[in-house]
């Protein structure tokens, strides 16, 4: 490939990530706050169960902080306590899977029925889930693979290193001038970062 064509097609897939980050970054909010007000809403109603659940699709469309929050349970003299919420007291506690809330769901056709939808629910929001990671992985790919077809000349290695970075100072330039531009410029700038390291570790292995 030669320069020329390298240069149309880094220009290319610069606006085509910047369009296809900005709709993934959609879906993926969409999804996110759908699952963290889930959980919240399920934390009220008394459903540790279902805000587990929608928790843990939430916590798989974010990466982890650098530092966590610590949580530790409470236990004293070898026994291990839950703790409710105040407008819990006197609400007896049923665990997943045990015989109490088997024979209760047994006997009750609107719980079954009430079971029944969630766990449709839930797996909608998995599913929704694995779509948005999947659409972010693509792009990524994407992104390397162009990166191999420009690296095909022999100046390609080193124009695509400095096109990244005349790319990266004119989105920096851009998000100093044009302040709307901030939530594609991060998700753009995301995503060429991690191209970037994934080329870094494919070159130095040749």
């Amino acid at each position: 490939m030669t320069a020329k064509g390298s240069n149309w097609l880094l220009l290319l897939f610069l606006l085509t990530a910047a369009t296809g980050c900005s709709t993934v970054n959609q879906r993926q909010n969409a999804v996110l706050s759908k699952a963290v007000y889930a959980t919240q809403d399920a934390l009220t109603a008394g459903r540790v169960d279902l805000a587990k659940a929608y928790n843990s699709q939430a916590s798989r469309l974010l990466p982890p902080p650098a530092k966590r929050q610590p949580v530790a349970p409470v236990e004293s003299k070898g026994q291990r306590y839950v703790i409710l919420p105040v407008e819990f007291t006197g609400t007896p506690p049923l665990t997943v899977g045990s015989p109490a809330l088997s024979s209760l769901t047994a006997a009750d056709k609107p719980l079954q029925r009430q079971f029944s939808a969630e766990n449709r629910a839930l797996a909608q929001a998995e599913k929704a889930a694995d779509k948005v990671i999947a659409e972010k992985e693509a792009i990524v790919f994407k992104a390397v693979k162009t990166a191999l077809v420009a690296r095909q000349s022999f100046w390609g290695r080193f124009l695509f290193f400095g096109k990244v970075l005349l790319a990266v100072a004119a989105l920096v330039a851009a998000r100093i001038f044009f302040p709307a531009l901030i939530p594609i410029l991060a998700a753009l700038g995301r995503l060429i970062a991690g191209a970037f390291g994934a080329l870094l570790s494919f070159f130095r292995r040749r």
